[in-house]
């Protein structure tokens, strides 16, 4: 797969500046907040899109769907997706609420990583910055042998009345170009969150409220509540399967554990 450099090499650029920056002020006016600012941003963009290319690029191997066997396992826990779905569609407002939600949940955890290392907590910036390079990059890699079209997809459910346009079934066009075309490009313009399993919207909810863990009990209360709206805006705007927000869950729960493990060894630590 091809890509294109002119709509890569800005973002490149971008991150070397960063890298750059971050470099000047570690070795010749050294400030903690720039050089953690810096950084993290850096790693942030360089994780997305990395993943973006990862996710997008095995889809020309062409390995078969799992939806049959991610339908199955949400019967089995007897959480349906499709269910949850078609009640929610009874509240159009609601579920156009849902869908902002969605698009906020990216947004929200850089503005969150970039403001923890600008206010001078950079342990708990890096934290935040580990989880979500391990969680996505993760879930990419995962997605490579284990691609889904999703819930709203595999049931059909393209024309429900009351969902935003496009809602479970946006990503489509950018699944069929990438997985059927011949001469496909990889082009920020034309790259989605494809990934099904594991859901990375599952790991950002969680991400925000737990670094904000010891804040304002206000403050936690509405990263909770934001947290609890993007779960749900993954079933019913992003197509998931309730498996997939379990699997990312887990995903979150293991980026979390090695910085646990890692904590306990000061030199492992830093």
């Amino acid at each position: 797969m091809g890509i294109l450099v002119t709509s890569v090499a800005p973002l490149v650029c971008f991150a070397v500046a960063l890298v750059g920056v971050q470099a000047y002020y570690t070795r010749y006016r050294f400030d903690e907040r720039i050089v953690a600012t810096c950084g993290i941003l850096a790693i942030l963009i360089s994780a997305c899109l990395l993943a973006a290319i990862i996710s997008h690029a095995s889809l020309r191997l062409r390995a078969p769907q799992i939806d049959g066997a991610l339908d199955g396992a949400d019967l089995a826990l007897g959480l349906y997706a499709p269910a949850i779905v078609l009640k929610l569609s009874k509240y159009p407002a609601f579920a156009a609420l849902l869908g902002v939600i969605y698009s906020s949940a990216m947004p929200v955890c850089v503005i969150t990583a970039l403001a923890l290392a600008a206010s001078g907590r950079r342990a708990r910036a890096c934290e935040f910055a580990f989880s979500f390079t391990f969680c996505i990059l993760l879930a990419a890699t995962v997605s490579a042998g284990f691609p889904a079209l999703g819930s709203t997809v595999y049931h059909g459910m393209e024309s429900t009345a009351g969902l935003p346009s496009q809602a479970g079934t946006f990503h489509m066009a950018t699944v069929e170009y990438f997985r059927n075309d011949p001469s496909a490009i990889f082009d920020l313009a034309k790259v989605q969150g494809i990934v099904t399993f594991p859901s990375f919207h599952m790991v950002m909810a969680i991400l925000l409220p737990y670094a904000l863990r010891g804040e304002t009990r206000i403050g936690i209360w509405i990263a909770v509540i934001w947290s609890l709206l993007v779960a749900l805006s993954s079933v019913v705007i992003g197509g998931h399967y309730v498996i997939d927000l379990l699997a990312g869950a887990a995903t979150w729960a293991a980026s979390a554990w090695l910085i646990r493990s890692a904590g306990r060894d000061p030199d492992r630590a830093r």
